[in-house]
């Protein structure tokens, strides 16, 4: 994302005749804001339950495929009726 905003920065340090590039030394050089820790640990600390919804939600997304997978060739071949497939799901969950 830094590199999106800074952009015309970069272009503006880079050269070359047949393309534009920038050395390491010269993007090394170019000034950069660095959060402090206590910034740091705030962002955290207001992200942390929100990654872990999402693997939570990662989770349930896997059981349910794995479910449905193994459910609805059985529904459609005629193995097993809707309420025996919801009596199976109660059972994993």
């Amino acid at each position: 994302r830094w590199c999106q905003e800074n952009m015309e920065t970069i272009k503006g340090h880079a050269n070359g005749s047949t393309f534009m590039e920038i050395s390491k030394k010269v993007f090394r050089s170019l000034p950069i804001l660095v959060p402090s820790a206590s910034v740091i640990d705030e962002f955290l600390a207001g992200t942390a339950p929100l990654f872990e919804q999402v693997v939570e939600n990662e989770k349930q997304s896997r059981t349910l495929a794995t479910l449905r997978d193994t459910l609805l060739p059985k529904l459609l071949a005629g193995e097993i009726r809707v309420d025996e497939a919801e009596r199976n799901i109660e059972k994993m969950l």
